[in-house]
């Protein structure tokens, strides 16, 4: 298959429970459910033309229905535990539309936990995956905390070792500079899905976002973050 006639199936993962913060996808952010940002930047690409919601949660569905994204499932609860694999979210998905006959080349996969994200992130990705025969394209941001050069983990409970033994004894200055990983968006080929059991293949690539909107809503804090962040930058 020619790259350019990629078919990308967008996907947004919303459990109904969450230990964090109770029912935090469809809390109200900016007036908006949690889950609203992610569902309008998906429906606003210009190239996802299939958008669904993967839950667990007959609530969710609903609310995610009225939002005009399609719910064609309710998953089964043994994906929805504390310990559920998202990789196995989508590819039940996948496996879903494919007793249908209907394929994907692509799963674009949207948290609805991150409400920074935009249309414009989810085409620039389409775009390089158009353009070039990438397995896995994220997006980071530079780490601004402290490097992991300068960190040890434990052995055996007693003896401690560098994190990065071959970075441990150079000068602040001479330390790569180096990325986390955003968790606005992640663009996975079918294929490295279906084989390799994990959303990232080989060759990955990365589009770098600012640090600021790299807000990935897990405690009560991060709401307060994302609302003035959306708010100043609406």
């Amino acid at each position: 298959m020619n790259n350019k006639d990629i078919k990308v199936l967008g996907l947004i993962p919303a459990r109904g429970n969450s230990k964090g913060i109770p029912r935090k996808n469809i809390k109200e952010l900016n007036g908006k459910p949690l889950i609203a940002w992610a569902t309008q930047a998906l429906l606003d690409s210009k190239y996802i033309k299939k958008c669904i919601c993967s839950t667990d949660d007959q609530e969710i569905a609903e609310i995610v229905k009225k939002l005009g994204i399609e719910v064609p499932f309710i998953r089964p609860k043994h994906l929805a535990e504390d310990d559920s694999m998202v990789v196995d979210v989508i590819i039940h998905a996948l496996d879903f539309f494919s007793e249908k006959n209907i394929d994907f080349s692509h799963v674009m996969l949207v948290q609805p936990t991150n409400p920074t994200i935009k249309s414009s992130d989810i085409d620039n990705a389409v775009n390089l995956a158009k353009n070039n025969d990438y397995d896995t394209i994220i997006s980071v941001h530079k780490y601004s905390g402290i490097h992991p050069a300068v960190m040890y983990k434990k052995r055996d409970n007693e003896i401690f070792e560098p994190l990065l033994p071959n970075s441990s004894e150079l000068p602040r200055q001479k330390f790569e500079e180096i990325y986390a990983r955003s968790g606005l968006f992640y663009l996975i080929k079918t294929e490295v899905l279906k084989e390799n059991k994990s959303i990232y293949g080989e060759k990955i690539h990365a589009i770098e976002i600012d640090e600021k909107r790299a807000i990935p809503i897990d405690t009560d804090q991060d709401f307060c973050k994302a609302e003035k962040y959306l708010r100043e930058n609406s």
